[in-house]
């Protein structure tokens, strides 16, 4: 009985998906059979990202600048007996559809589009409009096998001497994330914020 125990348990580490695999190929995205995240309380929606900031060359004011990925672990927290004390844990989710909320000045060409490919001889629509600077397919908008939501955005640099900033949040249902977010400046902002 105790070897068969032993075995099962095993067999768990074994099988368990991590945050952080040997391999990051293990991670795979399907979002075919995503689900909306349960708004009970052992589920949360983790943000893994931090802010930072993008300076923009004098030559890109009012153009697109470097995309921005923000990254969020979708999790089911437990607790475990370790000897006389609860241990909190988390455990991956995969799976969990997500919607982005993303505020501030975008990219109007990084957009997704929808019904492309379908008819070739048929334009493609451009999605709603609060989608515009996210070049992330909506058909990956889930979370990985281990659990993690990836969304990508591409800022618009604001004129010369000026700052901007973008914040990236997600939600699947009832469950919302923390907000990422990323400050947008020119070579000049960024020169006089350095001499004060």
């Amino acid at each position: 009985m105790r070897k068969l125990c032993l075995y099962l348990y095993a067999s768990t580490l074994l099988t368990t998906c991590a945050y952080q695999p040997e391999d990051a190929g293990l991670c795979r995205l399907s979002c075919s059979k995503a689900v909306i995240g349960s708004n009970d309380l052992s589920m949360a929606i983790k943000l893994q990202s931090s802010s930072s900031t993008i300076v923009c060359p004098v030559a890109k004011a009012n153009a697109d600048s470097t995309p921005v990925v923000a990254q969020f672990l979708v999790a089911e927290q437990f607790y475990s007996d370790s000897g006389k004390t609860k241990v909190e844990q988390t455990r991956p989710v995969p799976n969990i559809s997500f919607e982005p909320i993303v505020n501030g000045p975008r990219s109007t060409s990084a957009r997704n589009v929808i019904n492309a490919g379908a008819n070739p001889d048929v334009p493609g629509e451009y999605d709603n409009v609060r989608y515009i600077g996210i070049p992330t397919p909506r058909d990956n908008w889930c979370s990985d096998s281990c659990g993690i939501a990836t969304i990508e955005v591409t800022p618009l640099c604001p004129p010369a001497g000026q700052t901007s900033q973008v914040s990236i949040q997600v939600h699947s249902g009832a469950l919302y994330s923390d907000t990422v977010t990323f400050d947008i400046k020119t070579e000049e902002a960024a020169a006089a914020a350095a001499v004060k």
